[in-house]
């Protein structure tokens, strides 16, 4: 949770800096971020890392300069990542698919693991690629759930009933405004 904390303030302060006339090389930042991808997976070889998932372990007994290592290697990952990836993306944020992923991120992030775990569970015999395997989780974990997200917020309409809570509070705090 503290790295996901970071990552949001980071894309905030960004996404601040951020000048829509403002150009920049796309192409750099899809590669830099192209080869973080592909070099985190290289990268945690060399350190002689596990491979638990979600983040990975340095082999063997777990030390407090191992544990530290490995925090430093997600929160450089996780803050990179953010970062090339609002490089690349801020400058479609008129697209519709932009938009919709982005009104619905917090709810994929808080909903994504469980998810992601069941589907471990349920594809554990299935004889598909690995490829095959990892791109349902991703459209599921990214896309249907994003779709779930808007479709709760529709239903249950999130902004009339913090109004509606706001103004009952308000009631309660000073009750001769009614």
């Amino acid at each position: 949770m503290r790295a996901w904390g970071v990552d949001g303030l980071l894309g905030m302060l960004q996404g601040q800096a951020a000048k829509p006339d403002e150009q920049r090389g796309l192409a750099g930042y899809l590669g830099a971020l192209a080869v973080l991808m592909a070099g985190w997976g290289l990268v945690a070889r060399w350190l002689d890392m596990d491979g638990a998932f979600p983040f990975m372990r340095l082999a063997g007994g777990q030390t407090p300069l191992k544990l530290l290592l490995t925090s430093a290697c997600v929160s450089f990952v996780y803050l990179s990542l953010t970062w090339l990836t609002f490089e690349v993306t801020w400058r479609f944020e008129s697209q519709t698919i932009v938009r919709f992923i982005g009104r619905n991120t917090l709810f994929i992030f808080i909903v994504h693991m469980p998810v992601y775990y069941a589907l471990l569970w349920l594809s554990r015999g299935w004889s598909a690629s690995y490829w095959v395997r990892a791109g349902l989780r991703l459209f599921v974990c990214f896309l249907v759930l994003a779709a779930v997200s808007e479709t709760l917020t529709r239903i249950v309409k999130p902004r009339a009933l913090r109004a509606q809570l706001w103004d009952r509070l308000r009631l309660l705090v000073q009750p001769g405004l009614a």
